[in-house]
């Protein structure tokens, strides 16, 4: 059983490498694969158009949720109504644009909480102090679980603007808090996220604000339920029975 979980490495530099010899070792473990699986179906999409894939041998089985039930209140705590977004803080996940949107919206703080060990983190911190911004938008670095279930428990929202997801686990996580989720339309995140979210098609600053001021006024109590209802279908119990099922079946 191959799974794929992105295709991350044809549109950047990583460690896998990229370009045809990164095509020419995946497209070998497909061809020899029994069965193969995919995080989204976006991913299952993207797979198809740029390899030769036997779609009947094809399974999509969504990543699971798995946040505790106790919460710890981290180190830095906002001291206004704050926006949350989690993950690592690479140049695909789009977070410079939250610096001009943030300046939009005064009544609310920021925290990005993720690994920091990359170039992009310290320019964006730069950037953060040059706008004057450091007493609004905290980019905390990594959390435990407790802590990032606090800033869930808590925050006005979710925000994430990434150009690259094969899945977006923060998404469905903060979806089963039934936070108003404020995404990129991009890639795999309207799958995840599904019709009650709302979504910026572009990242220009005067652009998101309207979209995140419309969309704090229209969410509704019927909206936060269904999101929580929407996040059960990703389920670590249902994704390890049907993988359980496949590893029988071959």
């Amino acid at each position: 059983i191959l799974t794929i979980h992105d295709l991350n490495a044809l549109y950047e530099q990583t460690q896998f490498g990229s370009g045809d010899y990164y095509k020419k070792k995946l497209q070998h473990k497909i061809d020899h694969a029994s069965v193969i699986t995919f995080i989204s179906e976006f991913t299952k999409e993207e797979v198809r158009r740029h390899f030769k894939v036997d779609l009947l041998k094809t399974k999509v089985i969504y990543n699971g949720i798995s946040l505790g039930e106790h919460s710890t209140p981290p180190p830095k705590i906002p001291t206004k109504p704050f926006l949350f977004s989690v993950l690592s803080i690479p140049p695909k996940k789009n977070f410079h644009v939250l610096i001009d949107f943030l300046k939009q919206i005064a009544d609310y703080q920021l925290i990005v909480a993720g690994t920091t060990f990359h170039s992009y983190a310290a320019e964006m911190q730069k950037r953060i102090e040059e706008e004057g911004l450091t007493d609004r938008f905290f980019l905390v670095g990594t959390i435990d679980e407790p802590q990032k279930l606090w800033y869930y428990q808590n925050a006005s929202a979710f925000i994430f603007p990434s150009l690259l997801e094969g899945f977006g686990l923060p998404v469905a996580e903060a979806m089963s808090l039934g936070l108003p989720l404020f995404l990129s339309d991009k890639t795999s995140l309207p799958e995840i996220g599904g019709p009650d979210a709302y979504y910026f098609k572009n990242f220009e600053p005067d652009y998101m604000r309207d979209v995140f001021l419309t969309g704090m006024q229209d969410f509704s109590i019927e909206k936060k339920n269904r999101l929580k209802e929407r996040s059960k279908m990703f389920d670590w119990k249902q994704a390890a029975s049907r993988y359980l099922e496949l590893y029988e079946n071959i």
